[in-house]
């Protein structure tokens, strides 16, 4: 919501007119930075949301209100049965002031330092939505001073101008000003005063007779009481309402914000993976400079060969001289082996970790080319900031997330172009006939028999599907069907196009129209 003072009027004015005379039922928070005043009038229920949640501050009505049934806070007690008696201003400042039977009054502050509501009586705040302890008993002119007038000493830009004489316009209207003048803040302020002020006048005029428009560019928003002509190029809705107008722009950017947070999580994602992969290479690679060594198995069997003299069963080390190297070398050996079969263990050895250093390299080249594929997913996500683009990532996600609803049936590829569908009960026979098949599909059905409804899915409706093909979906039709152990099944097949399903019938209840007969052995196709 925009924190303009002429919006806070404006809604100040709106809550007046519907909360006259309106009985506080009860006041609490169930979510954080948001408080609820529910209030009862002519028998119904009206509910006032005031948010001070970071980039969602706003005050709004609603005519329903989800109350949760645990985690919720009971606040100003001291209202109990209060009437609505006033509603306006506080100081002629951003301040919205209802004025409670029983002399209190309510806060609700949209100065940027001091988001809250305070309840005030006789001048002292007896109770606070935040930080309540802090305020508690402070004179409420101590919180908020009377708004001052800043007049600046050096007035010499037309900027200076309008920042100190029409400070409360806010900066979107302040543009519409200088657009209309056709002016630059940095032009000289001396002898364009009369214009300017000409221009800040007929604005007020129209404040008193607003309209409500919400003008959108991507993510560019912006909330206005009266048409301007700077913001042409936007797209423009109007509400009958401010409270309407607020609601849309909360809904807006709560959109907005939910689909931040899916680009967010989707960039955590990438990047998690990213992270494994790379662990899972440090860790091959630590397995290639290992398996590298296996040339050494090879020289301990061999060495192991030409000493079998010099090794007793049981032995648990053999001492040798590398005659290539000269080196001398230790060998383990196996006591519950013989010696050759020592020899033979580490050529063994020398065998398999050769043939995986192969295996591992493999995965390397796998994971390198899914790295590559992940980090430009990165750099495409992370230089996304186009809303537009925002939210079609975020309805991918979704549509991602959604279960396959046609994982409910049986598939089988006949070929290349030919799959049979078959359902698994009563349900996802109907699921199947009535919502994923097309006019010109096969649907085939046992004769005499129940059985799943079974469908060859054409791609083409020009195929001339052959008599082969038709017997393997008929086949599958038997299978599934309570004739599967009878030697030779008559089954019915059609263009889906001519099978109805009556009106009120129960599901997997259909009529075939122009059917055919083929009599078929019960079975499934070979993989």
């Amino acid at each position: 919501m925009d924190k303009n003072y002429f919006h806070i009027r404006e809604i100040a004015n709106y809550l007046g007119k519907e909360l006259a005379g309106a009985e506080l039922e009860e006041a609490f928070t169930q979510e954080k930075g948001k408080l609820v005043m529910a209030f009862s009038k002519a028998g119904e229920e009206i509910f006032l949301e005031y948010s001070i949640a970071k980039k969602a501050e706003s005050i709004v009505l609603r005519e329903n209100y989800s109350r949760a049934k645990k985690n919720v806070a009971e606040l100003f007690p001291e209202l109990a049965d209060a009437r609505v008696e006033s509603i306006g201003l506080f100081n002629d400042d951003r301040i919205i002031r209802i004025v409670m039977s029983g002399g209190s009054e309510v806060l609700f502050s949209f100065i940027r330092s001091l988001y809250n509501c305070f309840v005030v009586k006789d001048g002292s705040v007896v109770n606070a939505f935040k930080n309540r302890n802090e305020v508690l008993q402070k004179d409420v002119n101590e919180i908020f001073p009377q708004k001052q007038t800043h007049v600046s000493k050096d007035i010499n830009t037309v900027k200076d101008y309008i920042k100190t004489r029409y400070a409360d316009f806010g900066n979107l209207y302040q543009k519409e000003v200088l657009f209309k003048t056709g002016l630059d803040g940095d032009d000289p302020s001396e002898g364009n005063e009369g214009v300017i002020d000409e221009e800040f006048t007929a604005l007020r005029r129209r404040f008193d007779n607003p309209v409500y428009l919400f003008y959108s560019m991507d993510d560019n928003v912006r909330t206005s009481l009266a048409e301007l002509e700077h913001l042409k190029g936007y797209s423009k809705k109007q509400f009958d309402s401010i409270n309407e107008l607020i609601d849309h722009q909360n809904r807006f950017r709560y959109k907005e914000e939910k689909a931040k947070d899916v680009l967010g999580s989707e960039i955590g994602k990438v990047k998690k993976e990213l992270s494994r992969i790379e662990n899972n290479v440090d860790n091959l690679n630590n397995t290639v400079v290992e398996f590298k060594k296996a040339d050494r198995y090879k020289i301990y069997g061999d060495l192991v060969l030409a000493n079998l003299g010099q090794i007793n069963e049981g032995d648990e080390v053999l001492e040798v001289t590398n005659p290539v190297t000269y080196e001398k070398v230790k060998i383990k050996l196996k006591k519950d082996l013989k010696p050759a079969e020592n020899a033979t263990w580490y050529f063994e050895k020398y065998k398999k970790q050769k043939n995986a250093i192969v295996d591992v390299e493999k995965s390397l080249k796998k994971f390198a080319k899914e790295k590559e594929k992940l980090e430009a997913e990165l750099e495409r996500l992370e230089g996304i900031e186009d809303l537009k683009e925002i939210k079609k990532l975020e309805k991918d996600v979704i549509k991602s997330g959604k279960p396959d609803e046609t994982s409910k049936f049986r598939k089988f590829v006949l070929n290349d172009r030919y799959e049979v569908w078959v359902g698994k009960d009563s349900v996802s026979n109907d699921l199947l006939t009535t919502k994923y098949s097309a006019p010109h599909d096969i649907w085939f059905h046992v004769r005499g028999a129940s059985g799943s409804h079974t469908v060859l899915k054409v791609s083409n409706k020009k195929d001339d599907v052959s008599k082969e093909i038709i017997k393997k979906a008929a086949a599958i039709s038997a299978y599934y069907s309570k004739a599967r152990n009878a030697s030779v099944v008559p089954v019915a097949y059609c263009e889906k196009k001519h099978v109805k399903k009556p009106k009120g019938a129960k599901s997997g209840t259909v009529i075939m129209q122009r059917e055919k007969v083929v009599n078929v052995r019960p079975g499934l196709p070979e993989d």
